[in-house]
């Protein structure tokens, strides 16, 4: 269950990491004005269903507050997991694909758990409960919260991903790590668009720990970069290149639904 909720902690890590270090790669939007993609978490071995995993990207929002702050973003996301009695939530506020704040809210009985952060100048800081706020030392660039992984691999063009590198600001553990990243294969998943379900040779990508010991890599298969696998809304841009599935150790998230405004 401790991983379930870890899953945005190494896997978000990925983001980033082919912003700081994948030489020349220019962002892209990656979803529509508003985008919804439900997950089913499960047990990697016993294929046990253990909960849901649901997030929700919107670009300009109008709600560009957190813990009572007004920050200058152009993005937010919510990623929303529940597990029983157990629900992680999420918000992140972003900035050209980045993320400058973030609220996470850890509930498990009556034992709530609440951490705000936001990234300044160097420095990404952080409290706990409205406790003392503590400082590390990221740099200005090259980083990303430890919990935005798969969106922001997103924006960045994955047929031609090589390896990475970017450096992981972790509040729980209130440590930096870098992590780096690599497309490593091609595996052909079901994927639900709401017109009815398709088969589509998706995209691995490779994530690790640069430290040692480095432990398992995490993947993530994405769907291709062509028109004859966006989703279009009502919005100028289409969702594209979906996350379909998520494999972190003993947690697996397989996408069920997915929807645009």
């Amino acid at each position: 269950m401790k991983k379930i909720l870890g899953v945005v902690t190494l896997a978000i890590l990925v983001c980033a990491v082919l912003v700081g270090c994948s030489g020349g790669s220019t962002v892209a939007p990656a979803w529509a004005d508003r985008e919804e993609l439900v997950y089913n978490v499960t047990d990697t071995k016993t294929k046990e269903t253990l909960g849901t995993m649901t997030v929700v990207n919107e670009r300009r929002p109008e709600d560009k507050t957190l813990n009572g702050k007004n920050y200058d973003a152009d993005g937010r996301t919510t990623v929303d997991v529940r597990m029983g009695e157990i629900t992680v939530k999420t918000v992140f506020l972003t900035r050209q694909y980045e993320v400058i704040a973030s609220q996470k809210t850890r509930t498990e009985g009556e034992n709530v758990t609440v951490t705000n952060t936001y990234h300044s100048g160097k420095y990404y800081y952080y409290s706990v409960n409205g406790g003392e706020e503590k400082k590390l030392k990221t740099g200005s660039t090259g980083y990303t919260d430890s919990e935005y992984i798969y969106n922001y691999i997103r924006c960045y063009d994955l047929s031609s991903t090589s390896p990475a590198s970017v450096k992981i600001a972790d509040a729980a553990t209130g440590t930096v790590k870098t992590v780096t990243t690599q497309r490593v294969s091609v595996k052909k998943l079901a994927v639900p668009y709401p017109s009815g379900e398709k088969e589509v040779d998706c995209y691995a990508v490779a994530v690790a720990l640069s430290d040692t010991p480095s432990g398992s890599a995490i993947y993530a298969w994405y769907t291709p970069d062509s028109a004859d696998y966006n989703l279009s809304g009502r919005s100028i841009s289409p969702s594209k290149k979906f996350p379909v599935k998520m494999v972190e150790n003993n947690i697996t998230y397989t996408l069920t639904s997915m929807s645009v405004k």
